[in-house]
C-alpha cells in the first residue's frame, strides 16, 4: 500500500471525527461566555451545597442529609476538592505532628472540610458544573446527527441550545437542572439508538442509567421513563419478553439513581422529610414565585418557552419556536414513532409542572434540547422544500445572523459581569440610566429613595427636571423607577413588561427572577424603569408606599 493511500476503515474513522469537529462552534462559545462570567456575584442557594459537603466531611460520611434535591450536585462540590488533596495532607500531616501527643489521631476529613467554603470553592465548583452540564451541546449534537446523519442540522440544533442566554446563565449556576438537562438529553440519545436498532440492548441499559442519573440530580424528571417504556413496548413481540425487559429496564434505572443518591435507603427520614418538603413547598407557593396552577401557569410556561428561551430578542426567539411546528410536522411524515417518543417526555413534564404553584423556570430546561432538535428539523424542512438557491441562502444567513445576535448578547453579558470585577467601586450600568433620563426629557421618572440618592447624594449630581421623587399619582408621570432590592421579594415572576428597561450585568434574566439582587460589590444598583400604567395595574405603587410610606422625607 502506498504512503498516500487510506484503509477504507481509517478513512470512515477520520470522516466521523470529522463531523464531530463543528459542535466545538457552539460548546467553546457557551464554556469560553460561561467561564468569562463566572463571577457574577451572589446566589442564595449555592452555599447551602457547599456548607452541606462541608458538614459530610466534618462527619466523616460521604451521603448528605439534605434531601429537598437529590444528590449529584453535592458529589460535584466533592469532586471539586480534589485539586486540593495535597494540600489536605500536607495540613493533616502537620496537625498530626503537633498533634502526636494527643489521645485521637488526626482524622483527613476533617481538614478536608475546612477546605468547603465558598472563599475556596465557590467559583471552581461553578465553572465544573458549567464544563459538565454543557455536555449537553454534545449530546445533543450526536443525536441529531445519528438520527438525521446530516452534521449542518445537529450544528443547528447544538447551536439553538448553547447559544441560548437561558441555557448560558442556568448552567453557570450550582444548581441541579443544568444536570437534568444533560442526562435527559443524554438518554434520548440512546433511546434514539436503540429504536433505530433495538437487536443492540446494551442502548436500551444506557438509557435507562441516563435517565436514572437524572432523577439522581432532580426528582421530578422521573417522567423520562415513559418514552423508555414506550420504546421497549413497541420492540417486543411478545408479552413476557416485554415484562422481563421492562423490569430490568426500571432495575437499570434504579440502581443507577441509588449510585448517585443512596441516602435514599441508607437515610430513609432525611429522604422522606425533603421530598415531603419539596412537594408541600410547590403546592403553597414560594412569595413572589408563585403562580395560580393549572392553566394560567401552562400560558406562562408556554410563553417563556416560545418568546424568552431561544434568544433575549423576542423578534428571533418566537420565530424559532414556530419554525418547530414544521419540524413536528417533517417528523410525522418521517417516523411517527419516533415522534411520540421526542414529546410524550415534554408534552407530560410541562403538564405536570404547569399543575404546582411555584414557578421556578430553571425546571423547564428538561424542555430546551427538544425545542432546539424541533427548531432546527423545521428550518431544515423549509430549506429542502425551496428550490431557489438564492432563498434558501436568504433563509441561511437570517438564521446565521439571529444566532450571531445571541452569541453576541452571551458575550457582551460576560464583559458586563467583568466590569464589575475590574471595577468593583463603580456603577456603570447606573450611569446608563442617568444617560437614558438626560436623552429623554419629555419623559417624566418618579423614582424612589434609593434611586434619588443614587443620583444626588453618591454622584453628587442635579437632578434634572423630569425626575420626581416618589409621584406615582401625576398624570404626567412615565415611568416608576426602583432599585431592585428594595421590591425584589414582590415583583411578581414572568411580568415581562414590567422591566420596560433594567440596568444591570446581565447575569440572569430579572424578569423571570425577580428576588436575586446577585449584588457582591458595593455601589451597584439594579435600577428598574416600570411604565406607570404597569406599576398601578400589578399594585406595586401600592406595594412601595405600605413597605416604606410615601415620603420624601
Amino acid at each position: 500500500m502506498s504512503a498516500t493511500e487510506i484503509n477504507p476503515t481509517e478513512r470512515t474513522l477520520r470522516q466521523k471525527w470529522l463531523l464531530i469537529l463543528p459542535v466545538l462552534i457552539p460548546l467553546v462559545i457557551l464554556v469560553w461566555t460561561g467561564i468569562h462570567g463566572i463571577n457574577f456575584g451572589n446566589h442564595p442557594d449555592e452555599g447551602n451545597k457547599i456548607g452541606e459537603v462541608r458538614r459530610m466531611l466534618d462527619k466523616g460520611i460521604f451521603i448528605p442529609t439534605f434531601y429537598k434535591k437529590p444528590s449529584v450536585i453535592y458529589y460535584t462540590v466533592l469532586l471539586s476538592i480534589v485539586p486540593d488533596i495535597p494540600a489536605i495532607v500536607a495540613d493533616a500531616s502537620i496537625a498530626e505532628e503537633v498533634d502526636r501527643a494527643g489521645d485521637q489521631p488526626v482524622q483527613v476529613l476533617p481538614v478536608a472540610a475546612t477546605y468547603a467554603t465558598n472563599d475556596n470553592l465557590l467559583l471552581r465548583v461553578r465553572s465544573l458544573s458549567l464544563i459538565i452540564t454543557s455536555l449537553s451541546v454534545v449530546w445533543t449534537y450526536l443525536l441529531v446527527l445519528n438520527w438525521r446523519d446530516n452534521w449542518l442540522e445537529a450544528l443547528l440544533a447544538a447551536s439553538f441550545l448553547g447559544l441560548s442566554w437561558e441555557t448560558a446563565y442556568h448552567l453557570r449556576w450550582i444548581a441541579a437542572d443544568g444536570y437534568i438537562l444533560m442526562f435527559v438529553v443524554l438518554s434520548y440519545l440512546y433511546i434514539w439508538l436503540y429504536h433505530n436498532n433495538s437487536q443492540k440492548r446494551q442502548y436500551l441499559w444506557w438509557a435507562a442509567i441516563a435517565a436514572g442519573f437524572a432523577v439522581s440530580s432532580k426528582y421530578n424528571v422521573g417522567l423520562i421513563l415513559i418514552p423508555l417504556l414506550i420504546v421497549v413496548y413497541w420492540h417486543k413481540s411478545n408479552w413476557a419478553d416485554l415484562f422481563k425487559t421492562w423490569c430490568n429496564m426500571i432495575g437499570v434505572f434504579v440502581l443507577a439513581y441509588l449510585l448517585i443518591t443512596p441516602g435514599t435507603i441508607l437515610a430513609p427520614e432525611h429522604f422522606i422529610r425533603g421530598v415531603v418538603y419539596e412537594v408541600t413547598h410547590y403546592a403553597e407557593g414560594h412569595r413572589n414565585y408563585s403562580v395560580i396552577a393549572g392553566l394560567p401557569h401552562l400560558l406562562k410556561n408556554i410563553e417563556y418557552l416560545s418568546t424568552v428561551f431561544f434568544s433575549p430578542y423576542v423578534f428571533v426567539a418566537l420565530p424559532f419556536f414556530l419554525v418547530g411546528g414544521f419540524g413536528i410536522y417533517a417528523i410525522y411524515k418521517e417516523d411517527r414513532r419516533w415522534l411520540i417518543l421526542l414529546l410524550s417526555f415534554p408534552l407530560i413534564y410541562l403538564l405536570y409542572m404547569s399543575t404546582q404553584n411555584v414557578m421556578f423556570v430553571r425546571n423547564l430546561m428538561p424542555l430546551f434540547p427538544i425545542l432546539a432538535i424541533l427548531s432546527a428539523r423545521g428550518v431544515m424542512f423549509i430549506v429542502e422544500r425551496i428550490n431557489s438557491q438564492p432563498v434558501r441562502y436568504a433563509i441561511g444567513a437570517v438564521v446565521l445572523v439571529a444566532l450571531a445576535l445571541n452569541t453576541y448578547w452571551l458575550v457582551d453579558a460576560a464583559q458586563r459581569i467583568n466590569e464589575r470585577i475590574v471595577h468593583p467601586l463603580k456603577d456603570p450600568f447606573f450611569d446608563d440610566f442617568i444617560v437614558y433620563v438626560e436623552d429623554n426629557p419629555d419623559q417624566v421618572f418618579s423614582v424612589t429613595h434609593d434611586v434619588w440618592f443614587s443620583w444626588v447624594a453618591d454622584r453628587q449630581l442635579e437632578a434634572p427636571e423630569n425626575i420626581r421623587r416618589i409621584d406615582w399619582t401625576s398624570d404626567d408621570v412615565d415611568f416608576m423607577v426602583i432599585s431592585q432590592n428594595e421590591l425584589r421579594q414582590e415583583l411578581p415572576v414572568g411580568e415581562r413588561e414590567m422591566f420596560f428597561r433594567s440596568y444591570h450585568q446581565n447575569s440572569y434574566n430579572i424578569a423571570y427572577y425577580p428576588s436575586l439582587s446577585g449584588e457582591s460589590w458595593a455601589g451597584e444598583r439594579r435600577v428598574i424603569l416600570i411604565p406607570i400604567d404597569v406599576a398601578h395595574r400589578l399594585n406595586l405603587t401600592d406595594i412601595w408606599d405600605e413597605k416604606y410610606g410615601n415620603s420624601d422625607g
